[in-house]
């Protein structure tokens, strides 16, 4: 697909990387790092379950880096454009492949953006429209776990 595109040769590699991916969800990494949210998020269950039969261990710290996987609304300062929240974990590791994973979502809709011939730094409204649509047709990262964590296969 962005092979054919004239586009495509100027491309930095992880762009065209990126924008190969007919979805944001059917780059490999995502379901691997949903696999390891889904580890640590389970790690977290048992480090709460053992804090609570023995408080005396100390393992407030551990949990902490590890973190869980709850979903919190969230104002977005950075996102005044539309409604202004956003969904994220709370805390630790979980917290950080959460937002790796949003990362991973803004990378491939601006690589789509730069495929389809809008430069990085054009303000258009066609650009706008068309980034809107992308984040429409791009299921955010909550939506994206809860479809893992019912064992439904990813968008692709």
């Amino acid at each position: 697909m962005a092979d054919a595109d004239p586009h495509h040769s100027t491309l930095h590699p992880a762009i065209a990387r990126a924008a190969s991916w007919p979805a944001w969800t059917a780059d490999p990494a995502v379901a691997q790092l949903l696999a390891a949210l889904r580890d640590l998020d389970a790690l977290a269950t048992r480090l709460a379950a053992l804090h609570r039969v023995r408080p005396d261990l100390g393992l407030e710290s551990v949990r902490g880096e590890v973190g869980e996987v709850a979903p919190i609304l969230e104002r977005c300062p950075e996102r005044g454009f539309d409604h202004g929240w956003r969904w994220r974990a709370n805390g630790g590791a979980c917290a950080g492949l959460w937002e790796m994973l949003g990362r991973r979502r803004a990378a491939w809709i601006d690589a789509r953006l730069a495929v389809e011939g809008f430069p990085a730094d054009a303000d258009t409204r066609a650009k706008a429209l068309r980034g809107m649509a992308l984040e429409r047709a791009a299921p955010p990262v909550v939506m994206l776990w809860e479809a893992f964590r019912a064992g439904a296969a990813l968008p692709r």
